[in-house]
This record gives C-alpha cells, sequence and structure tokens, in this order.
C-alpha cells in the first residue's frame, strides 16, 4: 500500500558506481529489511532479479544475443559472490511468456544455478524454446525443479486475490515476509478476444505483484491492450493494481501501457527493460521501436517523482519506418538502454533509492 508521505531518492549516476564498484549487482540493499529488484540490461529483452533478505527470484532471463546471456549470468555470478548466504540459489524463477526475449537464457540459468521452482504461463510453444527446455530440465534435474503452470482458469478461482501458494511465493523472511501473486495466467480458452489477439503469445503473459512491506513492484511481460483490458476488468474497485514500482510493459511499446492502465497503477517509478535505440537490426530497440515516445509522454503524465537530474533521452516515433527523437526527461523513468543496469530498492517502509550503472 502506498504512503504519500515517503521519500523517493535517486542516486546519481556518478555517485551510484562510486556506491557499486564493478557493477549494479554489488549495490548493497542497505539493511536487513531492504528488498533491491535488479532490472538487468540483457539488451532487447527483458531480466529482473528480485533480492530479499532471505533468498532471491528471478522474473524472465532473455535478451537479443548471446552477450546478453553472457552479461546475464556474470550478473548473478557477481551477486551470489557477494549475497554467499544464499547458496547460489534462485528460489524461483518466472517466465512470463514464451518468447526470445524473455526466455533465451532460462536454461543456461538453471543449469548454472540452484533452482527452488520454475512458475509460467503453461504455454511452452516449440521444442527448441526456451520455455520447452526449461521444462525438460526442470524434468531431469536432481533433484527435480517444482513446477507451477498458472492458467486464467486458476486465477479467476482464486478472485481478486492472485495466485500464491509456496512455488509462487516461497520466501518467509524473519523480519518481513514478501509477498507475491500473480494476476493473471495463461489462457486455455478464448475469453471473447479477436482470434489473433488470442493466439498472441505476449497476451498470455503472467502478471506478477510483489509488495514487500510498503513497496510494492508489478510485472506485466508483453501483456497488449487486450489482455490489458481483460486485466482492468478483473480487479476493477480493487487496488490489485495500485503500486509504486511499474516494469513498463512489452519493452514500452506503445501497446504495453494504456492511459487507464497508468491511472489504475499510479506508478512512482517505472522501468522499461529494452535495448540500445540505435539503427541495428536482429531484433533490437530499432527495429521494435522501443520505447515509443507516446508511452513514455503517457508514463510522464503520471509519475510525480523525479530523476536525480534532467537527461535526455532517445525514443521512436512512427508506426514502421520508425524516426529517432532526442526526449527531455526529467520523471522518474529509467531504462536498460538509456541506464545501464539498474537497482530500485526499498526499505518495508517505502522509502526508494534508484541506482543505475551504463
Amino acid at each position: 500500500m502506498k504512503s504519500w508521505l515517503r521519500t523517493l531518492i535517486v542516486w546519481p549516476t556518478a555517485l551510484a558506481a562510486l556506491i557499486v564498484g564493478a557493477g549494479a549487482a554489488d549495490a548493497q540493499p542497505g539493511g536487513p529489511d531492504q528488498v533491491a529488484v535488479h532490472y538487468i540490461n540483457v539488451d532487447q529483452g527483458s531480466a529482473a532479479l528480485l533480492e530479499f533478505p532471505c533468498g532471491a527470484i528471478l522474473i524472465d532471463a532473455g535478451g537479443r544475443t548471446s552477450a546478453s546471456t553472457t552479461h546475464l549470468i556474470g550478473y548473478l555470478n557477481a551477486f551470489f559472490a557477494r549475497r554467499i548466504d544464499l547458496g547460489r540459489r534462485l528460489d524461483a524463477i518466472f517466465l512470463s511468456h514464451n518468447h526470445q526475449d524473455h526466455d533465451r537464457a532460462l536454461l543456461r540459468v538453471a543449469q548454472t544455478f540452484r533452482v527452488g521452482g520454475y512458475v509460467h504461463n503453461g504455454q511452452a510453444r516449440g521444442a527448441a524454446s526456451g520455455a520447452s527446455r526449461m521444462l525438460a530440465h526442470a524434468a531431469s534435474a536432481s533433484p527435480r525443479i517444482p513446477v507451477r503452470a498458472i492458467t486464467e482458469v486458476e486465477v479467476a478461482a482464486a478472485g481478486t486475490a492472485g495466485v500464491g501458494g509456496p512455488i509462487v511465493d516461497p520466501l518467509a523472511c524473519a523480519r518481513v515476509d514478501p509477498r507475491i501473486r500473480v494476476l493473471s495466467g495463461g489462457y486455455g480458452a478464448n475469453p471473447g478476444w479477436r482470434s489473433g489477439e488470442f493466439r498472441n503469445p505476449n497476451n498470455h503473459s503472467l502478471v506478477v505483484r510483489v509488495d514487500y512491506g510498503e513497496a510494492s513492484f508489478l510485472f506485466t511481460g508483453d501483456l497488449e491492450l487486450t489482455g490489458i483490458a481483460t486485466l482492468l476488468s478483473r480487479y476493477s474497485g480493487t487496488r490489485a493494481l495500485d503500486v509504486d514500482v511499474y516494469v513498463a510493459g512489452h519493452h514500452g511499446a506503445d501497446n504495453g501501457t494504456t492511459l487507464q492502465f497508468a491511472n489504475a497503477m499510479t506508478p512512482e517509478v517505472a522501468v522499461i527493460s529494452m535495448g540500445p535505440p540505435i539503427q541495428i537490426g536482429g531484433g533490437s530497440a530499432w527495429k521494435h521501436g522501443h520505447p515509443r515516445r507516446s508511452t513514455v509522454e503517457l508514463l510522464e503524465g503520471v509519475i510525480s517523482r523525479p530523476r536525480a537530474a534532467p537527461i535526455t533521452v532517445m525514443v521512436a516515433e512512427g508506426s514502421e519506418n520508425f524516426r529517432a527523437l532526442d526526449h527531455p526527461l526529467t520523471d522518474a523513468i529509467y531504462a536498460t538502454g538509456w541506464d545501464g543496469d539498474i537497482v530500485v530498492s526499498a526499505g518495508a517502509d517505502g522509502v526508494f533509492r534508484v541506482v543505475t550503472i551504463p
């Protein structure tokens, strides 16, 4: 739940670099009652490491190239070198949906580190996909990795509370107990969408809400307009979507965030996970037009917190042949393509700090 008396503290990049040394993986959460969410720069993709006093989980493990996988594994190695108390164990891995920019490094992560559980949307398409390889690994690993497929049938049965349980919410820290819930899952039957929207894996993305005391975070994968509308309808009249930190859906695309959705969340900080907005091919941010200018401006309209200092960033405009535009930015909107690795930490009182590592 939000407390409007809280203060957001944003570290200037130069100071942050002095604090964390070799990289954001070394950023100390700041005490025994802290959560730190590491938004790892995996180029055009998504990977977020959630660090708690008693454990860690990973949401997505994607990327555009082998270099992004190398960076992710290196980041996790550095993290576990600092948090030796965790024994190189991820208490859970969540996969939002089966696309390369979210699952490319999934198997590599599971083979490199200990994994307590795997949560996905029940739609592992293609034998060679990262999601399918992860399921095969979970079944053959010793010990076997518990798997939980979250479908809309289960989400609907949970009402507005979201789906929990020991695999979804595996942590029980002594002083502050994190709360992890899945608010949307994979659809087995068409809920009334157009056929193309139902076939689109993005609309089946897991939606994960994480609460730590007064601090709250929302992850929506690549959920698009139809999925967002259904999500809003389900939780209308509740505060289930009212959060502090929002990972902008679909890498900042114009179909990943709507004004109604932003107004329901009222986020204080937004993070966009995407690649550098430069003219390169092969599934790059440039090719997809991420992040879109309209999305950044929409977020500026609802975020009241500032960055440490104004900057000028590059955004995309257009529908297919995108134009790159310089955009002055003063609000607390961060992006891996602009800022590098990003760590958002908070105490149980909901006081935030943001560290960026270019």
